[in-house]
Order: C-alpha cells, then structure tokens, then sequence
C-alpha cells in the first residue's frame, strides 16, 4: 500500500532482468490495482516495445500524465532501472509531484533491502561476539549464528531451519503496513 492523492491504494512493481549480452531491464511496470480483484486500474509507466536478445542499450517506456489521449512515450537506458530514471523522463505530467513522491518511496524501499555477498575469505576469520547483524559480505557469520544458537525461542528455531537446510520461499516484500507481492 502506498500513499496517492491523499488515499492509500495497492500497487504492483515489476522488473525483469536479462543477462546476455550484459545485464539489462526487459520489462518494467509499476500501477495501482483495483482493491479486489487485482488487475491494474492505473498505469504510472510500463516498458514498451522491447524484444529478448536485442543488444540496444535504450527502452521505450510509456508513462500516464493523466491527461486525455495518447500516453507519452520516451526513451531510457536499460542499464539503469526505469524507477530510477523517473524524475527525467515524466516531467510532463499533471500529477508529476505525487508520482515522484510515490517512485521515491518505493525507491527507499529498496534501497533499504539487503543484499547478501558472501566473501568466503572474510568469513572464516574470527569475529567480536555480540554482533548480530549479518554484514553484507558475511565476515560476521560466525557471530551472528552464534548470536542465534544463545538466543530467544524464534531465533534458535531459525537458526535450526537454517541448519536443517529448510527451503524458504520468497513470494513478496514485506513492508511494516502490508505484505506487497511481486
């Protein structure tokens, strides 16, 4: 759920990743949905036009300025995500300021997710016990697991799903206000 015109609506984020020749956006899209059932009501951008396997470093992406008639189009680079790339190519659009305040809060968003790295030369290195947030590169792993296997019910659990090898199935993001699927 996000924040529009001053009503919390539902949306959907989209991105797809090629990776050859190099890696690239193939498909991008981000709208509300209707509340029930979900299937978009209202387009923000989508990518348009592009074709697996071409080496071109442009997308075309059509954006709503919710004024009548045809949407705009423009053209972005498929090296950067087209969120990322918002601010530039929207700046004709009547509601410009919500849209931006909506790509910005999705972009934190983001920005705030982990991504794991491992460095398995870091990792077998001895570290401080106490820290129990997992570093990107993972040189604390032995201090995080150890902070698990001493700690609370929920986390002596994890740490035995872990172990186990349990497989876990990412379906969504999710947020403090309400779970987001992808």
């Amino acid at each position: 759920m996000i924040e529009f015109e001053g009503d919390t609506k539902p949306f959907a984020y989209r991105v797809s990743v090629g990776t050859k020749p190099d890696p690239r956006i193939i498909h991008e899209s981000l709208g509300f949905l209707h509340r029930f059932p979900r299937t978009p009501e209202q387009m923000i951008f989508a990518t348009v036009g592009r074709r697996p396997g071409r080496a071109s470093a442009d997308i075309k992406v059509e954006f709503n300025n919710f004024s009548p008639g045809r949407r705009p189009q423009a053209h972005v680079s498929s090296n950067h995500s087209v969120l990322s790339q918002y601010v530039e190519f929207a700046r004709k659009n009547k509601k410009y300021d919500q849209c931006v305040g909506v790509v910005n809060g999705i972009t934190n968003y983001l920005r705030a997710s982990f991504v794991f790295d491992p460095n398995p030369k870091l990792m077998r290195g001895y570290e401080r016990m106490g820290n129990r947030v997992l570093a990107r590169d993972g040189a604390n792993l032995s201090a995080v697991l150890y902070g698990l296997h001493t700690g609370k019910r929920a986390e002596q659990a994890s740490l035995k799903r872990l172990l186990k090898g349990e497989k876990i199935r990412l379906c969504g993001i999710d947020c403090p206000e309400k779970r987001q699927a992808f």
